[in-house]
């Protein structure tokens, strides 16, 4: 039975013992409901722990009001419970100047609730009020999509002013939480007078939608989000490595699909298959996040693997994949960027080297959304370079842009003792106007094992040419499995 889902990956990357505040392991339970719990109870959830009459009923409501919020309710292990403690803990080392708990204050509670912001800037000197009397001290957070929420905008800027007592408070001054808040000038209203400095700051947003933002940051964030924040402060040395490959391709011509398959061996039938997750992030952009469910396994033994699939604009991202077995609980984890293919002219994807692949027999089955499937193909990518010796060779890309009929050769060679690539023959070539291509070559018990590449040409009718090469190991037929190294992703030359 598949007991691993989404959030059990990201025990890998938090604690695994939670950091309960001393508070929550002497204060009579009756007074749990008084503490950083009160950020996410509901209004229903209050009443009911209040009916209870006994502290038996109430720490059976707790454990309650934890497996409603277990992301994996399958194991020992409540990861939302984890980091939400893990935090309150964090707010309690960093926020030590207000005579309350650090979880209690403003920062402590949007910190909890959302996690280290992306962006800190402050000036412990500035005064943001006309009255001197008041204290001085400004910080602003800046968070990018915080929490995966979509009602708030993509940036949210959330200042802090300091009191009289020294505790720094949340500001609903639209000026202090604008965009265009310049840092610089604030010296400069030490003596012109911050009333003036704050009427010249320019507002981009009206008061009432930043007071709403504001208030939004303090409200609960899904959970599945505030797990998945975590996932780019992975420390990789933490993990073994994680043997996949990620594939470009450009439907149509345009955008960017990356299709990420990953080794997933399995000595016996019935061994579990890991939980895996995938996120493609970068700065100022929604992270695109494969969960569980957006990956599909297949194959057996030494053979089986899991693929997804996501659509990505032709930028630059920088990609995170994570497995965890649920029996061993061993985490993996594969970090590393990818970038656009050309988006002009005549252009290959990238070459598939592949453990299985066949044309479809049906055109109305082309499709670039199920899984192991590219075009009119059927394709199953291999997670490394390694090919056994008497198993076939087996290549896959598309062709985007130039003027059909297309020109091929495929030209193979082997790597000699002094670590030169030699010619094995000459080229093979043909004619084709798919823009789908499919190259097999089988390979014999005799070749001798080491590195070969294949090298290949594609030209148009209207002298446009592009050349790629793919290289890949020949082992004996005898040989281990191959090591736990990632493939490398491929990079256009």
């Amino acid at each position: 039975m598949r007991t691993a889902s989404l959030a059990i990956l990201v025990t890998a990357i938090t604690i695994l013992v939670s950091p309960i505040p001393v508070f929550a392991r002497t204060d009579p339970v009756k007074r749990w409901l008084d503490g950083p719990v009160h950020y996410l109870i509901t209004d229903d959830e209050i009443k009911e722990f209040k009916a209870a009459k006994t502290d038996p009923d109430r720490a059976a409501f707790v454990e309650r009001f934890w497996r409603r919020r277990d992301p994996t309710p399958g194991t020992l292990v409540n990861e939302y419970r984890q980091m939400f403690w893990k935090r309150v803990a964090e707010t309690n080392e960093k926020f030590l100047d207000s005579a309350s708990p650090g979880w209690q204050t403003d920062r402590g509670k949007i910190y909890i609730l959302y996690g280290p912001p992306d962006e800190i800037k402050e000036d412990p000197n500035a005064r943001v009020g006309t009255d001197e009397s008041q204290g001085a001290g400004l910080i602003r957070w800046v968070y990018l999509k915080p929490g995966g929420r979509r009602d708030v905008d993509p940036v949210v800027y959330v200042p802090f002013v300091r009191d009289t007592s020294g505790a720094y408070r949340v500001s609903y001054d639209p000026h202090l939480a604008s965009p265009f808040f310049d840092w610089a000038k604030v010296d400069d209203a030490r003596t012109a007078g911050l009333g003036r400095f704050l009427t010249e700051v320019t507002t981009s947003r009206d008061p009432l939608g930043v007071m709403l933002d504001l208030g939004k940051m303090q409200e609960v964030p899904s959970q599945e989000a505030m797990l998945l924040d975590s996932v780019e402060t992975v420390e990789t040395f933490a993990y073994r490595p994680l043997p996949l490959s990620i594939d470009r391709f450009a439907p149509q011509g345009a955008g960017m699909l990356a299709v990420v398959t990953v080794s997933i061996p399995a000595g016996d039938p019935a061994d579990p298959v890991p939980a895996l997750l995938a996120r493609f992030s970068r700065k100022g952009a929604e992270p695109k996040i494969l969960g569980e469910g957006s990956f599909r396994v297949e194959g057996e033994g030494a053979a089986r693997v899991g693929q997804g699939r996501v659509a990505l604009d032709g930028m630059p991202w920088d990609v995170t994949v994570l497995a965890v077995a649920p029996d061993s609980g061993i985490s993996r984890i594969y970090k590393g960027r990818i970038d656009p293919l050309p988006a002009s002219g005549l252009r290959l994807s990238d070459v598939v080297l592949a453990r299985a692949m066949e044309p479809l027999p049906f055109a109305t089955q082309q499709s670039y959304d199920a899984p192991y499937i590219v075009g009119g193909f059927r394709v199953t990518p291999r997670a490394s370079t390694e090919v056994r010796a008497g198993e076939p060779l087996q290549l896959f890309y598309e062709i985007y842009g130039g003027t059909a009929p297309y020109r091929i050769a495929y030209q193979l060679e082997g790597r000699e003792d002094d670590g030169r690539f030699r010619a094995l023959g000459p080229p093979q070539e043909r004619e084709a106007d798919a823009f789908g291509q499919g190259f097999a070559l089988p390979t014999s018990a005799t070749w001798p094992a080491g590195a070969y590449r294949v090298v290949i040409r594609v030209s148009d009718a209207a002298e446009g040419a592009v050349e790629r090469t793919i290289g890949w190991t020949l082992v004996a037929p005898g040989a281990p499995p191959p090591p736990d190294v990632p493939a490398p992703v491929p990079v256009e030359p």
